[in-house]
């Protein structure tokens, strides 16, 4: 939804340059802004939909940087965050499902790969969203995928929840 909204404003603003000659059209783009603004501002009221963005594969923290101003970006992932880290962060995570690829290594190989990979992902939620964005059809698949599964437990977890703001986890 968010990316959406900013495709709007980009179209808005767009609008206006091209525009600004005509002073009716102008208006009207500026009211049709106003009242689009109305609603993104709705948004704030909870970190779901900002969640969404942050989870998705495709965008990730790299759409913020590239369509909104610095502050909001900071306010608006500290808000994730604190969301993040009151419901999932601490979530338990079956640890013999992240040893799952190294069946044949030893106790001991598995039980190293295991604390070399919680000290390396100590935050699930500022590792993924300091990855790349990558292209996928379906998010929700894309998370459900063993790899995510194993990579980010915790985030996997949530993953869905953020992903369809209508439903409780």
């Amino acid at each position: 939804m968010l990316v959406t909204f900013d495709i709007i404003i980009a179209h808005l603003e767009a609008s206006l340059a091209r525009h600004a000659d005509n002073k009716a059209l102008s208006a009207a783009v500026t009211y049709s802004w106003y009242a689009l603004d109305k609603y993104y501002r709705l948004t704030d009221d909870s970190p779901v939909y900002t969640a969404a963005l942050l989870l998705h594969p495709c965008y990730r923290k790299h759409h913020l940087d590239g369509t909104w101003r610095r502050e909001w970006i900071n306010l608006a992932v500290d808000n994730v965050r604190a969301w993040w880290s009151k419901e999932y962060a601490h979530l338990e995570v079956d640890e013999c499902s992240e040893a799952k690829p190294m069946e044949d290594a030893s106790f001991f190989e598995k039980q190293r790969a295991l604390t070399k990979r919680r000290q390396r992902i100590s935050n699930e939620f500022d590792a993924f969203n300091q990855q790349t964005p990558i292209d996928t059809a379906n998010p929700i698949a894309w998370w459900l995928e063993d790899t995510q599964q194993r990579t980010f437990p915790r985030l996997s977890h949530g993953h869905h929840c953020a992903l369809s703001a209508s439903h409780e986890c």
